[in-house]
Order: structure tokens, then sequence, then C-alpha cells
């Protein structure tokens, strides 16, 4: 999965040389679990994530698909009753983003359009809440956390977008657990491109 993931990267540097690339600002409002570690999984609401992406046209010919990297500082993790088992992380999804106007019109003038997008997302663990209780009562958390998302929104001029995203982890969270145990992440975001 991680050779997938840099062959993709590499592949977008190379094509933003030879393309019109855009960069844009995006925020996010998530939702986050780790699926079967703590006794009680909730929810850990309104963690946020924040950052910057590029928008790469896949090809000259095509004027509705790119390639999207992103690198995001993300929220994430749950609580176990009241304690707060929170990680951090640095985020780089890769993502293939395709304008469905030409499919689904929305819209007379072609102001806004429906977008959906799918692709990997490695993240690298920067910060963790109580990693000493964390530790004693379960496992240590791994420093990277591999998942998949798949998401959908609506474009204004290609400028201002809102879209859900929901990111499923491929991965443990606790390497050292017996049972699977993955991220579990959906998220609100704003973006604006430039």
């Amino acid at each position: 999965m991680k050779k997938l993931f840099f062959i993709i990267l590499h592949l977008s540097i190379i094509i933003s040389v030879k393309s019109q690339v855009r960069f844009g600002l995006k925020g996010s409002l998530q939702f986050t679990n780790v699926i079967d570690i703590h006794a009680h999984s909730d929810t850990r609401d309104c963690g946020i994530a924040f950052g910057g992406f590029l928008q790469i046209p896949f090809n000259k010919y095509n004027e509705n698909l790119f390639i999207k990297p992103e690198i995001l500082y993300s929220q994430q993790g749950e609580y176990d009753g009241d304690d707060k088992y929170f990680q951090d992380y640095i985020n780089i999804p890769i993502m293939i983003k395709y304008y469905l106007s030409e499919l689904i019109p929305i819209s007379n003038y072609g102001n806004s359009e429906l977008f959906a997008e799918i692709g990997p997302q490695i993240g690298y663990l920067i910060h963790e809440k109580n990693k000493e209780k964390d530790h004693l009562r379960y496992a240590k958390a791994g420093n990277t956390d591999i998942s998949i998302g798949l998401g959908a929104g609506v474009a204004f001029y290609r400028t201002f977008e809102i879209n859900f995203r929901y990111n499923y982890g491929l991965t443990d969270v606790y390497k050292d657990y017996s049972k699977f145990n993955n991220t579990s992440n959906f998220a609100f975001s704003l973006s604006y491109i430039f």
C-alpha cells in the first residue's frame, strides 16, 4: 500500500510540471472513532482538520478529472467514557477527483456542480492524549495509519467547495493489540481553490 501511495504521489508531481495546477486551502469538522479497542467507543466529535492541497489536471483533454494531493493536520481518536484517547496526525491523502457536471448537471449556467473523490491516505502520528493510561490499559498507538477515503461534494465556480468524506482505516491504530482496531473518520469540509 505504501508503494502505491508513493507511485501516485510521484505521478502527480510529474503531471503537475506539464499541467495548470491550482492551490487550495481546506478546513474540516470531523467525527472519529477507533473501532474495537476501548471498552466504550464514543465518537470524538468536532475534532478539526486543516491544511492545503493541489488540484492537478489528469491530462489536458479532460477538464473534469484531477489528482488532488493534500497535507492536513488532523485531530482523531475517541472517548472511552470520560477518558480522552485522542491522536493527532499529519495526514497525506492522494485523491482522484471527478466533476460530475456532464453526468449530473445541477445548474443551467455551470456555476455549481457535483464532484466525487476517492483515494488512499497515509497518516503520521504526532501527538497522543492520555498516552500513558492508553499504553497501560490497551497498547501503544503506531506511528502510521493507512486508510481509504471516499467523498462527494458541491463546487461553486470550481473555487468554493463543500464536501463530505469518509475514511476507513486499513491498518491497526494500536499495532500490538490482538483485535483489528482501525480508524473511522467522517469529515465535513469547506475548501477554497485559488
